[in-house]
């Protein structure tokens, strides 16, 4: 996935502007590195003492898809802060292949201040403005192109089971196990880790014993895994023969498609489309 951030630069006071930052978004810092922390082997300038302890690089999430991101400008590498050139468009792909063919389309008739390279921090990067004047990063994380082979289930959006009378069966449950049920039963309300404000919820719901939602599976139950990425993954399962049910269907909560697994389980995937979707207290047992 391709995600498309802002990128700030400061006249010397970019410390004390993402310390403000960061009180408002009450997020902390995933990356903060100095000048003084730049390999003497990685720069073809020498850094001046007294920028020593300025910015190179600070990152602050706002979301699970958006990073707050920003520098100090010094003369040393070639900049000097003026209005105007106090943002760049950053933009990470999960792939060097495509941050090749994003740098080579924006960069055409424009002005390259940093061709794409492994960087001394890790990631494949290059920079450069554009030929209308907008000032772009484009950046490969080293991790993402393998996390992005992977499945990424995160955890169980939902247990469905049939039952002979799902009313009762609610009411079993409420009166022994405390479950706080409503018309569809419970949901299990948690935070995906590692972001502790990221609400998630696993789904309890009992279907009348002639339902059809489970077909064509002949079991009695269907789980609903919370995955990322719902599009590229079904690629990747299409593309490795397992068998799709269904279209990916979007509601106001999410994303579903079905697929069924080698043992005739029908599986049902959620991909969550608001990070902070808030369904209320109405049947939440936590």
């Amino acid at each position: 996935m391709t995600t498309v951030n802002v990128y700030l630069n400061f006249d010397g006071n970019c410390e004390e502007a993402f310390t403000f930052y960061k009180s408002v978004f009450g997020k902390e810092f995933t990356y903060l590195g100095r000048f003084r922390d730049i390999p003497p082997q990685a720069s073809s300038q020498t850094i001046d003492s007294k920028h020593a302890n300025k910015i190179l690089h600070v990152s602050l999430p706002i979301s699970q898809e958006t990073i707050l991101m920003g520098c100090d400008n010094i003369e040393e590498e070639g900049e000097s802060y003026k209005h105007g050139n106090n943002f760049s468009i950053s933009i990470t792909s999960n792939s060097k292949k495509e941050a090749d063919r994003l740098f080579n389309a924006l960069s055409k008739d424009g002005i390259i201040q940093s061709p794409m390279k492994d960087a001394f921090w890790g990631d494949y990067f290059g920079q450069f403005t554009d030929k209308f004047g907008i000032n772009w990063m484009i950046i490969a994380e080293p991790s993402s192109e393998k996390a992005d082979e992977t499945k990424k289930v995160r955890g169980i959006g939902g247990i469905f089971f049939k039952s002979k009378d799902p009313v009762k069966i609610k009411e079993w449950y409420s009166k022994h196990l405390g479950l706080n049920t409503d018309e569809y039963g419970t949901s299990f309300k948690w935070c995906q880790y590692p972001d502790k404000e990221n609400i998630a919820y696993t789904q309890w719901s009992p279907f009348t014993d002639n339902t059809d939602y489970f077909s064509p599976s002949d079991k009695d139950f269907m789980i609903n895994y919370r995955v990322e990425n719902l599009e590229s993954l079904l690629e990747e399962l299409k593309a490795s023969g397992v068998e799709i049910l269904d279209d990916i269907a979007v509601y106001e909560y999410g994303k579903f498609v079905h697929i069924m697994d080698i043992e005739g389980n029908k599986i049902e995937l959620w991909e969550q489309l608001e990070a902070n979707f808030d369904r209320g207290d109405k049947g939440i047992t936590c």
